[in-house]
């Protein structure tokens, strides 16, 4: 069973993820939160093998999250969970190294085989998210 830490700042995505992955029985979620400053603390002290995150939440996003887990060498596998991503983000978060980048938009069953492919080492980078990053190249 993988360890689950899940943020997202709208409430109502926030407990949905939290059913979805409940009935999943590889999953176990060990916090939600909406805010990205308590994510890293739930991240640094619960050490998740996963953290599901927002890219854009107030204050900490999940691009200044991923930097201090790369900072930090935290041991969980970061993935994106947004509504939508610039090339620019896309690139930066490939370079600082997350797992994978998914769009809110997709279904929950492709959320649960992310997460399996993630928590059993292999990277979820969607072709269609590769191109755009590729086209922005990382930040100066």
């Amino acid at each position: 069973m993988y360890s689950v830490v899940l943020a997202d700042d709208h409430p109502l995505l926030l407990r949905g993820l939290q059913g979805v992955l409940k009935a999943a029985p590889d999953f176990n979620v060990l916090a939600a939160t909406a805010s990205g400053v308590q994510a890293l603390s739930l991240i640094s002290d619960l050490r998740p093998d996963l953290a599901v995150l927002d890219v854009s939440m107030p204050n900490v996003g999940g691009l200044a999250i991923q930097r201090t887990v790369l900072k930090e060498r935290l041991p969980v596998k970061v993935i994106f969970l947004t509504a939508s991503l610039t090339g620019r983000q896309i690139a930066d978060a490939i370079s600082m190294g997350v797992w994978g980048i998914l769009l809110k938009e997709y279904a929950t069953e492709v959320l649960l085989d992310c997460m399996r492919q993630v928590a059993s080492g292999e990277k979820w980078l969607p072709p269609e998210l590769v191109a755009r990053a590729t086209s922005a190249g990382p930040c100066p």
